[in-house]
């Protein structure tokens, strides 16, 4: 059983010669998910709330042995994506959590460890970006975000409700 996902070229590793690629992760806006994954694998966490849970999903996938897939000669378009320097105050957060959280979740010490550098690797590079957009209230939302994941607070903490509020 594999779980396909349908996703844009330019996110994933491109596979030149074949119509399908085994990746690690797919962009959550278009997957095909058979039934049987999702009985052995579970759902979306909810606690991830928003982003990163495909991740989660496919990482758990790999786990218990399933092969995730894209199709390269297919893609979907996004409406309303935004840019780094555009980020809406919520999603720099979730960014900001989501990824600790999901460090969190792996079991094996060596994962724990690389998901953790480049996290903090990736937030350093969009605070950066922040700083130079002059995005005050989006970086006070990512440094909260990253306290967030550090503390293993999930779900709708009461901040991100006041941001999804703000939006």
């Amino acid at each position: 059983e594999n779980v396909m996902s349908v996703t844009d070229r330019s996110q994933h590793t491109q596979c030149l010669d074949n119509d399908v690629a085994a990746v690690t992760q797919v962009c959550g806006c278009a997957m095909l998910i058979s039934r049987t994954f999702l009985e052995r694998v579970g759902f979306f966490d909810e606690r991830l709330f928003m982003y990163d849970d495909e991740y989660d999903l496919c990482l758990r996938g790999i786990d218990a042995g399933f092969q995730i897939q894209q199709v390269n000669s297919t893609s979907v378009s996004r409406l309303n994506v935004c840019s780094q320097h555009d980020m809406p105050s919520y999603r720099t957060y979730l960014y900001g959590r989501n990824r600790f959280l999901l460090a969190k979740k792996r079991t094996r010490s060596l994962h724990l460890a690389v998901f953790l550098c480049l996290h903090l690797i990736s937030s350093s590079k969009l605070a950066i970006t922040l700083l130079r957009y002059g995005s005050w209230h989006e970086l006070t939302s990512l440094v909260s975000g990253v306290r967030d994941g550090i503390l293993s607070r999930w779900g709708m903490t009461p901040f991100l409700c006041t941001l999804l509020k703000q939006q």
